[in-house]
């Protein structure tokens, strides 16, 4: 986060081709401060939402 309240947003542009290695995307987001399991979790969260 930044001082201000804002924040960032992380991407590799506005889109990640279907060809990409899943490593290189979840090393990604590792750099970040992003684990792989919380990635996992947040996917399985938002599932859940959209079910109902």
């Amino acid at each position: 986060m930044t001082p201000g309240g804002g924040g960032y947003i992380l991407a590799a542009s506005h889109t990640v081709p279907p060809e990409s290695p899943d490593e290189n995307i979840f090393a990604m987001h590792e750099a970040a401060g992003l684990a792989r399991q919380e990635i996992f979790d947040r996917a399985a969260d938002l599932r859940k939402k959209n079910r109902g």
